[in-house]
């Protein structure tokens, strides 16, 4: 799971907050987690709009996830 590399969009809502927490607790350091959210960035979250088409092609040529939820 070394290579594992999750980008999470809208980490900063209700799902995506709880979604984040289980991936941390089941992946550990063993996986790269690159939490977004449209709005106010928090400690540990990016700024995307994912309805920006070149700001969503740029995060992933950027972080190359291996996972989009």
């Amino acid at each position: 799971a070394a290579d594992l590399r999750i980008l999470l969009l809208g980490a900063g809502g209700f799902v995506g907050t709880h979604l984040r927490a289980a991936l941390v607790a089941r992946f550990g350091g063993d996986a790269q987690i690159i939490a977004t959210t449209l709005g106010p960035q928090d400690a540990g979250l990016t700024a995307l709009d994912m309805r920006d088409a070149e700001a969503m092609r740029a995060a992933i040529r950027q972080h190359r996830p291996t996972h989009v939820v």
